[in-house]
């Protein structure tokens, strides 16, 4: 196993150990000569074999949540680093549609899109529609991305893109849409601009929105 390789085995490792203090410093030994997108995406693995560990009765309730917690440090130092690092490419308001309070996957979108070079506004979880539309009007983001994991909170994401609509803020913001529940038809459904599969579709869909490539 070459260093690379132990790397990326240690921080998977870590994440899934719960190993707070071990998961920030190789974190930050790595993003001193690395790409952040691949410290994300090992950090992605460790979180989901951490979840796969709690479904198979290996950690309990809290645990698991400590575990989100330290991923959500670790993604914060990422971003903290991102500031300084990357060119400008434009502004993105995102967040969990109200009553949705899982942001793991909504997080990693944030800091790609970060790492990708774009200003982005987390409005965090649980986002009412009111929300959405206030940052739009304060910020004038060049896209909206809206995100759900719930079953039976994906029309609310409807109604974030009406009442956009209604503040006559629709034709100035490209809407993308992801989660769980979403598909390509739901996005015809609520008129969005674009679905996305995963984070890196997600990135790459707003890069062609701002660059037309």
């Amino acid at each position: 196993m070459d260093k690379e390789e132990k790397d990326i085995a240690d921080l998977i490792s870590a994440v899934v150990n719960i190993d707070e203090d071990e998961v920030l410093k190789i974190v930050n030994d790595r993003l001193k000569e690395e790409d952040p997108k691949n410290i994300i995406e090992d950090l992605r693995i460790g979180i989901e074999r951490m979840s796969e560990k709690f479904s198979m009765g290996g950690l309990s309730l809290s645990e698991l949540a400590i575990g989100c917690k330290i991923f959500g440090t670790a993604m914060q130092n990422i971003d903290s680093l991102l500031k300084d690092r990357v060119p400008y490419l434009g502004k993105i308001v995102i967040g969990m549609v109200e009553g949705d309070t899982n942001d793991l996957g909504k997080n990693i979108v944030a800091s790609l899109l970060r790492c990708a070079g774009f200003f982005v506004c987390d409005l965090g979880v649980d986002v009412p529609k009111e929300k959405f539309v206030e940052k739009v009007k304060e910020l004038g983001p060049e896209i909206l991305a809206i995100s759900c994991h719930l079953d039976n909170s994906d029309f609310k994401i409807k109604k974030v893109v009406k009442s956009v609509e209604e503040e006559g803020l629709r034709e100035k913001v490209k809407v993308m849409v992801g989660g769980k529940f979403v598909d390509e038809e739901w996005r015809k459904e609520v008129g969005a601009d674009a679905y996305c599969k995963d984070a890196y579709e997600g990135v790459e869909v707003a890069k062609r929105f701002l660059t037309g490539r």
